[in-house]
């Protein structure tokens, strides 16, 4: 089991996979030399992953969940060799799912604790806090993004 970690990141990240990340990088860039950082961070970092990026809490007790089927088993041990398969060139779908027998696309699957497909994500280092207050980002991305925290490893 992974020991807890101190530090707490936020990743800002698009609402969905094909989500434009240019605003968050516009965003990133403005942060250049700002006198304070959002959610009280110390640094941040701008993190390519390319066309096959999965970002996660990085804690251990990671949970997916078949998106048809409200409740029940998680279907992790099915969706860990969809992933693999996906990040070495495979089709990005599960399927069949062993909760409905449907096949899903990966990004709609339910993940507890939450996680997101995205080719870059901006990294808030040494939060403050585990959210983001109203103001903080400009309103034209707050509306496009999805935060998710992580513990690095």
């Amino acid at each position: 089991m992974p020991h807890p970690r101190h530090r707490l990141d936020l990743l800002v990240l698009p609402s969905s996979p094909t989500g434009d990340i240019a605003p968050i990088r516009a965003f990133a860039q403005a942060l250049r030399g700002a006198a304070g950082l959002p959610a009280g961070a110390q640094d941040w970092a701008w993190e390519e992953a390319g066309e096959r990026g999965f970002w996660s809490s990085g804690q251990g007790g990671f949970r997916v969940f078949c998106p048809a089927v409200s409740g029940g088993a998680p279907i992790t041990a099915a969706f860990v060799p969809a992933l693999e398969a996906w990040r070495r060139g495979g089709r990005a779908a599960l399927g069949p799912c062993p909760r409905c027998g449907a096949e899903h696309r990966l990004d709609a699957l339910r993940f507890a604790p939450e996680a997101a497909f995205a080719p870059a994500a901006l990294r808030l280092i040494d939060v403050a806090r585990a959210w983001l207050e109203p103001g903080e980002v400009p309103a034209e991305i707050g509306a496009v993004t999805r935060v998710i925290a992580q513990r690095p490893g």
